[in-house]
């Protein structure tokens, strides 16, 4: 009973740790997203502040053969079981991938304006027509050499 008890506070009090430690790295890498001229700085700076977050939590991102990515044309596709995949995955991968993102978020203000500083694409998931142009623009781009997640 103590034992379980003590269990629960320390993941609670590393659950407080783990939010001031994701405040502290998230709030000025999301200010330097949105003053930093060009895309590749905001992206290196997005993947440096990703990387931070999981290393201040104990969680360090180690993807040794993710550097072998950079520059080819390829597809990185996750199971998305939370929203902190979009995070792990830009600590993960090299800055030059483009991110395949819902419509629904260029809805939401502040998430809509980092995406689009990120060169993220929106994706209209419920309208055939839209569903099909936007398809074909990301099957472009990949052919073009950018990676996409």
């Amino acid at each position: 009973m103590l034992t379980a008890s003590l269990t629960r506070i320390g993941h609670a009090l590393y659950g407080v740790y783990a939010w001031l430690v994701f405040l502290l790295f998230v709030s000025p890498t999301l200010v330097g997203v949105l003053l930093l001229p060009g895309l590749r700085a905001r992206r290196w700076l997005a993947r440096a502040g990703a990387r931070a977050v999981f290393w201040g939590m104990g969680t360090p991102i180690r993807c040794p053969d993710a550097a072998r990515l950079a520059g080819f044309s390829c597809v990185v596709v996750a199971n998305h079981a939370s929203y902190l995949d979009g995070i792990v995955l830009t600590a993960a991968l090299p800055p030059d991938f483009t991110f395949v993102i819902k419509a629904e978020m260029s809805q939401v203000p502040l998430a809509s304006l980092l995406l689009r500083r990120l060169g993220s694409e929106f994706v209209t998931r419920h309208d055939p027509k839209k569903r099909t142009r936007a398809a074909r623009r990301l099957v472009k781009a990949a052919r073009g050499g950018h990676p996409l997640v």
